[in-house]
């Protein structure tokens, strides 16, 4: 491995390390807030996040977005990022779930018992940020930096996913993470083979929403 441009560490450390921090010391750092307030503030320093990988990666390392696998929202980027959502759906979901209950590993209850208590339009928010932000963070930059940086794509998908299972821990609780690392490694995967984010995106969107907004709010 060369020696890693400056600007590509600091990508990298908030794009995982950032989400990470955030899951693991937010509460502790915020305090006095309701669950609302705490959950908008969460929302708004993921996308401060964002802002903050979006402005390296064009003004420190000159790079398009591209880049980061962003193209221009089109017809083929649904078309996959709907493909996705259903391998997600009737594929890997089910798998995780058939997991869990194998391994007697606790399930999402804890997780959705906090999520579902949040007002809608803050669970749309949150759909948002974890199909948006998330993506770009774990998958646009990070896979595309690590790759660079070491030459290996499994390396760079099994890092961030890993990363990225664990930043869910926290709120999930321990038989969630199984599952982010089967829905996370999906996603990886995807972004590999397609090298569209936007097709990541529309499949992150999807999911999250049929389990936080459109399920819920039919029950």
């Amino acid at each position: 491995m060369n020696n890693p441009p400056r600007s590509v560490l600091v990508g990298l450390s908030l794009a995982l390390g950032g989400p990470a921090f955030l899951a693991i010391s937010f509460d502790d750092l915020v305090t006095g807030a309701n669950g609302v307030a705490k959950s908008l503030m969460a929302q708004l320093v993921m996308w401060a996040l964002l802002v903050a990988v979006v402005a390296i990666t064009l003004k420190w390392e000159k790079r398009p977005l591209s880049s980061l696998g962003v193209r221009r929202f089109g017809g083929w980027s649904l078309f996959w990022g709907l493909i996705a959502a259903a391998a997600l759906i009737y594929g890997v979901v089910p798998l995780a779930t058939g997991l869990l209950a194998v391994t007697g590993l606790s399930g999402f209850e804890q997780g959705l018992s906090e999520v579902l208590a949040l007002p809608q339009w803050l669970r749309v928010v949150a759909v948002a940020t974890g199909g948006i932000v998330e993506e770009v963070l774990f998958r646009g930059y990070a896979i595309t930096r690590l790759e660079a940086l070491t030459g290996s794509q499994v390396f760079a998908a099994v890092f961030s996913v890993l990363v990225f299972a664990l930043a869910h821990w926290p709120l999930w609780g321990t038989g969630p993470v199984l599952t982010f690392v089967l829905s996370g490694g999906f996603l990886a995967a995807w972004f590999l083979w397609r090298r569209d984010l936007v097709a990541n995106i529309v499949a992150h969107v999807v999911v999250d929403s049929m389990g936080l907004v459109f399920v819920p709010a039919g029950a």
